[in-house]
């Protein structure tokens, strides 16, 4: 089958595509503003960790007070800003 689609329309397409896609994400993300999740710590650096929610969310954890490594730890974090494609979130201290 020849393709008729040219790469500037295919540029176009993915682009309009991809607005659609980050709006949607935005609106249901912000949705968890304020609420806190356990998460597991997958990685970390720059100053951030990172881990993912049991629904699989992506969030960076903006503050870190006890300075350990928390790679491989479940913690405990509460949702303050909302991205396109992911949260920030504070680690929760109990």
């Amino acid at each position: 089958m020849k393709d008729d689609v040219s790469k500037l329309e295919k540029k176009n397409r993915e682009l309009a595509l991809t607005k659609v896609y980050k709006k949607s994400t935005l609106e249901n993300n912000k949705k968890d503003l304020g609420l806190s999740f356990e998460l597991l710590v997958e990685s970390a650096g720059k100053g951030y960790s990172y881990g993912r929610t049991r629904t699989n969310k992506y969030v960076r954890i903006v503050n870190n007070p006890l300075k350990e490594n928390l790679v491989g730890k479940f913690v405990v974090v509460k949702i303050v800003k909302a991205n396109d494609f992911g949260l920030d979130g504070e680690l929760v201290l109990e």
